[in-house]
């Protein structure tokens, strides 16, 4: 038997030896792993998967769903291979997605020569007026939008300004 779970944000896997005598332990960093997903081999048992960035898939971890012992609905069926890789792949986020890493939105009419906020994690711009406006001394026509985005984990995008005197631009910055 197995016993799988997070610990200092590493995934471990501990099993126990032949007839409970010696146990071995590893860890694997989750920044390594690439994908995590679960199968059905031909004798229905399930597995879940792990690959890593450095390996092809031929060097993947394969963990037997009948043989772990302490995660209750990690089961041999597609349910408890589905609630592992589920809790698996949310050990491997950075972020719990707790009410500290929400993103809010701040969505405001302007018709102004102004900038948007500095610091923003995404912004969209759409002339949803008339007449020409400009974005960073770009024209904007009427009816078309640009987005930008910071792109990887917390990257902030700088001011961006914009003349919308003449028309109304509808803008989104993702705070």
């Amino acid at each position: 038997m197995i016993t799988v779970n997070n610990i200092n944000n590493e995934l471990s896997i501990t099993s126990a030896g032949s007839n409970g005598i010696g146990y071995s332990s590893d860890f694997y960093n989750y920044s390594s792993m690439k994908s995590v997903s679960w199968i059905k081999d031909s004798k229905d048992d399930y597995y879940v998967i792990i690959n890593f960035i450095a390996n092809d898939k031929n060097n993947s971890l394969r963990i037997k769903m009948g043989s772990v012992s302490n995660q209750p609905g990690w089961t041999n069926d597609e349910s408890g291979a589905f609630n592992a890789t589920s809790k698996i792949s949310e050990w491997m986020n950075p972020f719990n997605f707790t009410s500290s890493n929400v993103r809010t939105a701040n969505v405001y009419n302007a018709s102004v020569t102004g900038a948007t906020s500095y610091g923003v994690y995404a912004v969209s711009i759409a002339n949803v007026g008339a007449a020409n406006g400009t974005v960073n001394g770009q024209i904007l026509p009427p009816g078309v939008s640009i987005s930008f985005d910071g792109g990887a984990i917390n990257n902030q995008i700088d001011v961006i300004n914009f003349d919308s005197n003449s028309t109304t631009f509808l803008i989104t910055e993702l705070l």
